[in-house]
């Protein structure tokens, strides 16, 4: 119901304020979750079923639906035949906006068994795990890329995350670039 009732221009709103396209927050069914003050972006299991609603606030506090159980951002498009992993909805969006195809963790440590259900699912044969460039972020990814059990080649952006590097004016091609100086590893 939140998403029939959310506008195009409150989605571009969104879009323009984290720096992505509108159609990318579409793509993940960002919508505004009224009664909560904050934007809704669902989560599903690896079958891709419903799991539950992340929400978001304007200011950018994050907590989950009650009821919720964890699951994972997955775009309404066409898979490829490599995914971009990064950490939750937003940075997900950036890569869409680009035209990847990404999957967005619901942290830095989640989303492995549902990850790994969904590249069985859709055939994925690799991952490029792209980590923020923080700590946390950095062991995260290094622990995802042991758990998943694909070919993957983990990424160290040179910004914050993903959606800061898109907002700063990193183009498809430029990231690109970076995913191709790293190499695969099983």
């Amino acid at each position: 119901r939140w998403a029939l009732e959310t506008t195009d221009d409150q989605v571009a709103g969104l879009a323009a304020k984290l720096g992505v396209q509108a159609p990318a927050l579409r793509a993940l069914g960002a919508c505004w979750a009224w009664p909560h003050e904050a934007w809704g972006f669902p989560m599903y299991d690896g079958d891709e079923q419903f799991a539950g609603m992340r929400l978001r606030s304007d200011d950018g506090d994050k907590w989950a639906l009650r009821g919720s159980r964890q699951g994972v951002f997955v775009p309404c498009m066409p898979a490829q035949d490599e995914a971009i992993v990064v950490e939750g909805p937003t940075d997900a969006a950036a890569a869409v906006s680009l035209g990847f195809y990404a999957i967005g963790r619901p942290s830095c440590t989640g989303g492995v068994r549902e990850i790994a259900a969904l590249c069985r699912r859709r055939g994925f044969k690799r991952l490029s795990v792209l980590a923020d460039n923080d700590g946390p972020g950095i062991t995260g990814a290094r622990a995802f890329c042991g758990q998943i059990g694909l070919p993957s080649r983990l990424v160290v952006l040179p910004a914050k995350d993903l959606r800061e590097w898109v907002r700063n004016g990193a183009t498809r091609d430029a990231v690109s670039a970076c995913l191709d100086a790293h190499s695969w590893k099983v």
